[in-house]
C-alpha cells in the first residue's frame, strides 16, 4: 500500500513538471512565432521603403531638378529623414501593383499588432554622396501586439 501511494506522488509530481515544462516551451514556441512575424514586418516594410525612395522619389528628383539641386535637396533631409508611413507603402505597392507586399502588410497588422499606420514607417537619411543608394534607414513602429 506505502509503495503505490508513494509511485502515485512521484508520477503526480512528475505529470506536473511535465505540463510546467510543456508549458513552457509553448511559450517559447509562440513569442518565437511573433518575432519572426515582426521580423518579416520590418524587413518588408524596409525593402518596400528603400524601392519607394531609389525607384520613385529619388527618380522624380533627377526628373525635376539638376544634379546639384538633387543634392542640396536631400542634404535638408539628412539629419530629419523622410518618412515614409505605412499607409503611403501599402500606396506606393499598389501603385507598382506588387500585390505580395501589401498582403504581408496587412496579413502582419492582422494577425499580430494594432499599429497606427501613420505612426508606423520607415525613416530614410540621405547621406553623401547622395545618390539613390546612399542613405540609412530607421524602423518606428508605433504598434501593440493584440491579445
Amino acid at each position: 500500500m506505502k509503495k503505490r501511494k508513494k509511485i502515485k506522488k512521484v508520477a503526480i509530481i512528475l505529470l506536473i513538471i511535465f505540463i510546467i515544462i510543456l508549458g513552457f516551451l509553448s511559450i517559447i514556441f509562440i513569442k518565437n512565432l511573433k518575432n519572426d512575424s515582426e521580423k518579416d514586418f520590418v524587413n518588408e516594410l524596409n525593402m518596400i521603403a528603400t524601392e519607394a525612395y531609389s525607384e520613385y522619389y529619388y527618380k522624380d528628383l533627377e526628373n525635376t531638378m539638376t544634379g546639384e539641386e538633387v543634392i542640396e535637396h536631400l542634404k535638408k533631409f539628412e539629419k530629419i529623414g523622410l518618412s515614409f508611413d505605412v499607409a503611403n507603402l501599402k500606396n506606393y505597392s499598389e501603385v507598382v501593383n506588387n500585390n505580395d507586399y501589401i498582403r504581408t502588410i496587412n496579413d502582419f497588422l492582422k494577425k499580430n499588432k494594432d499599429c497606427k499606420e501613420d505612426e508606423t514607417m520607415v525613416v530614410i537619411y540621405p547621406k553623401d554622396p547622395y545618390t539613390k543608394n546612399d542613405f540609412t534607414s530607421e524602423i518606428k513602429m508605433n504598434c501593440e501586439y493584440k491579445k
